[in-house]
């Protein structure tokens, strides 16, 4: 099967297996839209429906980021500032405040609830700063989703398993998950 053909089965909204209140497809990129690389044409998108039909469960959430930031030293502060710029520069993070949501999507900002996002400091790795995003009231709106798949130690118990001398296991950080 050609990708174009397995593209076409994916067009339309259909139900996420594991959350059957979520929908999927894939659709052609706007001329306007950021492209991860050149010769992308199409992106996926996901529907997340809300709960008690848009109504806010939880009313207010606590910023509690800015003690934590406080609490960087200045070259920590600006190495979390530095990944954060990374993130929007490479187009996954937005700042709603600068750039509003185009007219694709169809809610307001004034909809969404706030994703805090604080440092986490990693000593001894190449990122010792890392944005953490708390998004507990969001998905506190949203259905119910859940993983099919093994759990942790079964995976990791399959792995040891089938290991062979010279395999080798790769792992990605969130960064590199976007599109990579």
């Amino acid at each position: 099967m050609s990708v174009d053909a397995a593209i076409d089965k994916l067009k339309n909204w259909q139900s996420v297996n594991s959350a059957p209140d979520y929908k999927m497809r894939v659709r052609e990129l706007d001329d306007d839209e950021d492209r991860d690389v050149p010769q992308q044409r199409y992106c996926f998108e996901l529907s997340i429906p809300m709960k008690e039909n848009g109504k806010k469960i939880r009313q207010q959430q606590y910023d509690y980021s800015g003690a934590m930031i406080g609490k960087l030293k200045p070259e920590e502060r600006e190495n979390y500032k530095n990944e954060i710029d990374g993130y929007i520069r490479a187009g996954y993070w937005q700042d709603l405040e600068v750039s509003p949501l185009p007219r694709r999507y169809n809610c307001a900002i004034s909809d969404l609830l706030p994703v805090v996002v604080f440092p986490v400091k990693q000593e001894g790795r190449h990122t010792r700063i890392r944005p953490c995003a708390d998004a507990r009231g969001a998905n506190e709106q949203s259905p119910r989703a859940s993983y099919r798949g093994g759990c942790i130690s079964s995976i990791l118990q399959h792995i040891m398993i089938g290991w062979r001398e010279g395999f080798c296991v790769h792992t990605r950080d969130v960064k590199k998950a976007f599109y990579k």
